[in-house]
């Protein structure tokens, strides 16, 4: 199949005997047996450098570097980003569309947030259309945010919007990063 390397895969032959082997041997230019040398190979110029990817600005190239992110999955991530306009925490990669744990567990290690502050909603001043496309909240919250908000004046402090009936600390402790006033 691969051919002869030595004499002795000549002698294999199904159709040579033993006695027309020792015939044609001295005539087979092969050498007697052959043993197979393995290379060592240096595998140190393959080492991965290390990826630490800033999830706060990242382009799809740079998270695409990230081992179990691919081109579509980037771009959820960006776009999800957008939709917040900043991620805060690496958690809130949980909340990215097809997001599974473990995936998320794979690539956690790679990323970091840096320090940028992602305020931008205005409480005092953000329209029910503006403030209902926000992925945390919607267009029924926003109204009922909204109408709290018409209904008392407005907010003097970020807290003061616990008052909100229907707002849990869970909610507003994951949408507070983006409120200002």
């Amino acid at each position: 199949g691969s051919g002869f390397k030595s004499k002795v895969d000549f002698a294999k032959v199904y159709c040579i005997n033993e006695q027309e082997f020792k015939t044609l041997k001295p005539w087979i230019d092969l050498p007697d047996s052959f043993t197979f040398k393995q290379e060592k190979k240096d595998f140190t110029k393959f080492k991965k450098e290390k990826i630490s990817v800033d999830l706060s600005t990242a382009d799809s190239t740079e998270l695409e570097k990230i081992p179990g992110i691919g081109p579509s999955f980037a771009r959820r991530i960006i776009n999800y980003r957008n939709k917040l306009s900043a991620y805060y925490s690496l958690e809130q990669l949980r909340d990215v569309w097809g997001m599974s744990d473990s995936l998320f567990q794979k690539i956690k290690p790679y990323l970091y947030v840096s320090d940028t502050m992602p305020g931008t909603l205005n409480m005092n001043t953000i329209s029910i259309q503006d403030f209902g496309k926000h992925p945390y909240v919607g267009y029924a919250l926003a109204k009922v945010i909204i109408s709290y908000r018409e209904q008392h004046g407005a907010f003097k402090s970020i807290d003061e919007m616990r008052k909100v009936p229907v707002l849990t600390d869970e909610f507003f402790q994951k949408l507070a990063p983006y409120l200002i006033l």
